[in-house]
């Protein structure tokens, strides 16, 4: 299962994967994704969040990649993942570096959803 939703006032989108995640709702996740990006203006956040991921098909990988290639086109500028479990990372640091473009996108990872937003909470507060 997943879910999307974008923050305009702090111009991030959050994605949340939960479960199991099978090929068709990583696709179903692209055009979700394709939707909200409209919302935000360029040099904005992603977060993307596996706390609660059981599990992703290798398959989906393909679907990752083309979020990211949104992403990317839409001018992210920060990068925010959230996995707490290895076990469930299906190669994010490797297919990030074939759909971001090196040196303008930073890429950070946390274990936990918190970490996170705490981390982007207090680098607002510095850059205030």
């Amino acid at each position: 299962m997943f879910d999307a939703t974008t923050n305009r006032a702090g111009n991030l989108i959050i994605i949340h994967f939960s479960g199991s995640v099978n090929q068709k709702e990583s696709g179903q996740c692209v055009e979700l994704v394709r939707t909200l990006l409209s919302d935000l203006k360029p040099a904005f956040t992603v977060i993307t969040d596996l706390g609660r991921l059981e599990h992703m098909e290798f398959k989906c990988a393909e679907d990752v990649g083309k979020i990211m290639d949104l992403c990317n086109d839409a001018g992210v500028a920060h990068v925010c993942r959230v996995i707490p479990n290895q076990d469930v990372d299906i190669g994010w640091n490797i297919i990030s570096r074939f759909h971001y473009d090196e040196g303008s996108v930073t890429i950070e990872t946390f274990p936990t959803f918190y970490r996170a937003m705490k981390t982007l909470i207090e680098a607002e507060k510095k850059n205030a």
